[in-house]
C-alpha cells in the first residue's frame, strides 16, 4: 500500500477509526429552518434523529460515536443539530470518510472503504439519503474527493499500480476520469482555488518530504509553492475567498496558513495538540480542524481564526463536538 494511504490509515487508527487504515458565523443559518423535535445527548450536542432537508448550510464530518466504524454526519456551524447521513452495510464493516459538500445542490461525496481497508471508492448521495451513486470503479484506492467551486468537477486522490497516489479529476457524475499528475511522488489531497482554475495538493517532490504544490486545473504548470521541514506537511486546503492555503504539519505540531502564490506564511493556529485536517468556513475567516485538545484521548472538531502578525493575543478556540468518539475530516458548505 502506498505511503500516503498508509499514513492516512495510521491517522485513522490513531483516531480509533477501524481500518487496515464555530462559533457559528453570524450570518449562517441552520441545517433545517424551523423548530424540530430533538433528543438530548449526554455525550455531546443535541442530536436530531431525522434526515435534513435539501437546504444545507453547515459542516460535514466523519465520526465514530454511533457506529463501530466511521460514518458521515452533518451539523450546524456552531456544532448543534448533528445528523447522521450514511449507514453501514448490513455487516457494519465499512468505513465512510473524507466528505465534501456540493456547492450547487443537495449532494455530497465521500470515500467508502472495504471491510479490510484496502479498497475505497467515491460515492455521492443527496443530503436526504436519496440518489446514492458509486462514482469511481478503480478497484483500488480513491480518497479525498473535493468539488470544484462550481460543482461541475471532482478532484481526488487515486492509487496507481506501480506509481502510488496521484491526483485525478472527473465530472461530478463520475464520468470523464482524467489523471492530472504523473509524479510517482505521493501526490494527493487536492484542493481547488476559489475560481476553480488551480488545484493545490500535497506531494513528496524529489526528496520525499511532503510539501505544498499548485497546478492548473488541467494538470499543467505544476510547481512547489512551500517546502516543509521533515517529516513534511499535508492536507492543504485553499481558502474559498482569498489566495491562502491552510496546511497541516504531519508531526502534529500545528496548522499554518501560507500565501498560495509565494508560499510565505501569513498565519497559524497556536497551541497544537495534534491539530490536523484543516478546512475553511465559507467566508474564509475561520479554520475548522480536528484535534486532541479536549484531552480525552479522542479527536474532536474545533474552530478558530488563524493568528496573524497584527494579533496581540491568540484568538479563542471553540470546541464544536463533544462526543465519546472521533470526529475528523470536516468539510464546510459553500
Amino acid at each position: 500500500m502506498s505511503r500516503i494511504i498508509a499514513a492516512d490509515l495510521r491517522r485513522f487508527a490513531l483516531a480509533s477509526i477501524t481500518l487496515a487504515t464555530i462559533t457559528a458565523c453570524q450570518n449562517d443559518g441552520p441545517i433545517e429552518p424551523g423548530k424540530l423535535p430533538v433528543s438530548p445527548n449526554a455525550n455531546g450536542p443535541v442530536a436530531i434523529k431525522i434526515k435534513p432537508t435539501l437546504y444545507f448550510n453547515g459542516i460535514l464530518f466523519s465520526g465514530t460515536h454511533e457506529a463501530p466504524k466511521s460514518e458521515i454526519y452533518a451539523m450546524n456551524p456552531d456544532g448543534s443539530s448533528v445528523v447522521r447521513l450514511t449507514t453501514d452495510d448490513v455487516n457494519n464493516d465499512v468505513t465512510d470518510a473524507y466528505p465534501d459538500v456540493s456547492p450547487t445542490g443537495p449532494a455530497f461525496i465521500w470515500s467508502r472503504f472495504s471491510p479490510n481497508g484496502q479498497i475505497s471508492e467515491i460515492y455521492s448521495q443527496n443530503l436526504d439519503g436519496s440518489k446514492r451513486k458509486r462514482l469511481t470503479f478503480l478497484n483500488n484506492v480513491a480518497l479525498h474527493p473535493r468539488y470544484s467551486p462550481d460543482g461541475s468537477r471532482i478532484a481526488f486522490t487515486g492509487s496507481v499500480p506501480g506509481a502510488g497516489p496521484e491526483i485525478f479529476a472527473m465530472n461530478a457524475d463520475g464520468t470523464g476520469v482524467t489523471r492530472l499528475t504523473f509524479t510517482a511522488n505521493v501526490s494527493s489531497q487536492p484542493s481547488w482555488s476559489p475560481d476553480g482554475s488551480k488545484i493545490a495538493f500535497k506531494s513528496g517532490g524529489n526528496n520525499g518530504v511532503g510539501a505544498v504544490w499548485v497546478m492548473d486545473a488541467n494538470g499543467g504548470n505544476q510547481k512547489q509553492v512551500a517546502a516543509c521541514a521533515p517529516p513534511g506537511c499535508q492536507h492543504p486546503k485553499w481558502n474559498p475567498v482569498t489566495n491562502e492555503i491552510a496546511v497541516e504539519r504531519i508531526d502534529g505540531s500545528g496548522i499554518f496558513v501560507i500565501d498560495a502564490t509565494t508560499g510565505a506564511q501569513t498565519g497559524y493556529i497556536p497551541g497544537s495538540v495534534i491539530d490536523m485536517m484543516p478546512t475553511w468556513s465559507k467566508d474564509g475567516l475561520r479554520i475548522i480542524f480536528s484535534s486532541m485538545r479536549s484531552q480525552n484521548a479522542t479527536f474532536d472538531l474545533f474552530s478558530t481564526v488563524p493568528m496573524r502578525r497584527t494579533d496581540t493575543m491568540p484568538p479563542p478556540v471553540v470546541r464544536l463536538t463533544t462526543f465519546l468518539g472521533n470526529e475528523m475530516g470536516a468539510a464546510y458548505s459553500r
